[in-house]
């Protein structure tokens, strides 16, 4: 029987390097090289993916309400029929609307610890609202103030910190388009405001 021919050390590596030297790839030690932005994109896709996956970890005890808002007006009515069909995850711009025109403000507390995973999720990624502006811009100025009156009665240190670290994201991963909209201050109120929840 044939003795079992020795692996030689390297041979993955060659591999991989005449490879990526093929598709004209350049690269270090062996491996494709990449540059420091690469890594700072990918550290930062990481980053955002990990603080979804909490957000929606720090919420899940929270179930869905019987009812988003007070109804105490028409305009009430309306979103809180937009969003009781709803659930956290399907949660989209048609249901939270525009800077003008959104339930965000008038949402009760049991409809925003619901909701608020998914909001910080379509924060984090950019997405675009009714009007065509970035979410995120919406999401600071609907909650950069913190946890002021009984909407936000729910949250506790884990919500609280969770809410600071999606702030410190956006400071972070946005913060150039953030100063030329004029938010950038308010994004590190918030995330200061945030922390604060559940010490003492």
């Amino acid at each position: 029987m044939e003795a079992e021919k020795p692996r030689i050390a390297g041979t993955r590596r060659l591999r991989i390097r005449n490879k990526a030297a093929e598709s004209g790839v350049k690269t270090a030690f062996g491996y494709p090289y990449c540059n420091r932005s690469f890594f700072r994109l990918t550290y930062a896709a990481m980053e955002k993916e990990a603080l979804i996956k909490k957000a929606y970890e720090v919420f899940s005890g929270f179930a869905r309400p019987e009812r988003c808002t007070g109804r105490a007006d028409l305009e009430e009515a309306e979103f809180d029929d937009l969003l009781r069909p709803v659930s956290r995850r399907a949660l989209a711009m048609e249901q939270v609307g525009t800077a003008a025109w959104s339930p965000l403000p008038v949402m009760t507390a049991e409809a925003l610890t619901y909701f608020m995973p998914r909001l910080i999720e379509l924060a984090v990624t950019n997405s675009l609202n009714r009007d065509g502006e970035p979410f995120f811009l919406q999401f600071i100025n609907s909650f950069h103030e913190g946890p002021q009156g009984g909407r936000f009665a729910l949250f506790e240190r884990a919500q609280g910190t969770i809410m600071a670290e999606a702030f410190e994201y956006l400071c972070a991963a946005c913060a150039d388009q953030l100063k030329r909209e004029g938010w950038y201050e308010e994004a590190r109120q918030g995330a200061g405001n945030w922390r604060d929840v559940g010490k003492a």
